[in-house]
């Protein structure tokens, strides 16, 4: 096969490929610091700028300002967000992931473990 026509495939790979990926459904999660909440909304600040999101019922009372949040943008264009786990400053000593789906908080982590020294570890999670 010609080096013409190899190239000639690989490109068309390519093409079929990108347009296959433009149309995959995916949401993005980030990081940002919770600056004030209303209810069972939060503005909180994402990659320099600040978006509304909205709070699940199941988070609100764990959920300050100041803390640290994991937020999923549900339509990947910026319109909706929700937040979907907290390192919260109520409740120093746990961080929670909230399930959409399930509509429950499906992980919580108390404290972290260290199997060699066979004690607890106290972290401090920051954000700048």
């Amino acid at each position: 096969m010609s080096t013409e026509i190899q190239s000639s495939l690989i490109e068309a790979i390519q093409t079929i490929a990108g347009a296959k990926l433009d149309n995959v459904n995916f949401t993005k999660s980030y990081t940002g610091i919770v600056r004030s909440t209303d209810g069972l909304k939060a503005i909180v600040e994402v990659l320099g700028s600040e978006s509304e999101c909205i709070i699940p019922h199941n988070l609100a009372s764990f959920i300050g300002k100041d803390d640290i949040v994991i937020v999923q943008d549900i339509t990947n264009g910026n319109l909706q967000k929700i937040i979907q786990g907290v390192i919260s400053s109520i409740n120093k000593d746990m961080f929670h992931i909230y399930d959409p789906v399930e509509d429950r908080i499906v992980s919580s982590v108390e404290q972290l473990w260290d199997e060699e020294l066979g004690m607890a570890i106290d972290i401090v999670f920051e954000m700048e």
